[in-house]
């Protein structure tokens, strides 16, 4: 997941965020009681349902168009 996709529908922040909560993962080397990312992922859960409009919106302003089958 790349923070760019995030900045093209103006929710930069959340691809950082989302790298970051990668990066402690991998420094945890799996072991999840040393994992805590909830400052990081809170803030994307919170906002998931705006970001999925914002794709949507993106994604029409760039003329993609969602086909559905009969």
């Amino acid at each position: 997941m790349r923070a760019r996709a995030f900045e093209a529908i103006e929710h930069g922040r959340v691809g950082c965020d989302l790298k970051a909560c990668r990066d402690r993962y991998l420094a945890a080397n799996g072991n999840l009681e040393d994992w805590n990312d909830d400052d990081l992922s809170e803030p994307v859960w919170d906002s998931d349902d705006q970001i999925m409009r914002d794709l949507y919106r993106h994604l029409l302003n760039a003329g993609f168009s969602f086909w559905r089958p009969e």
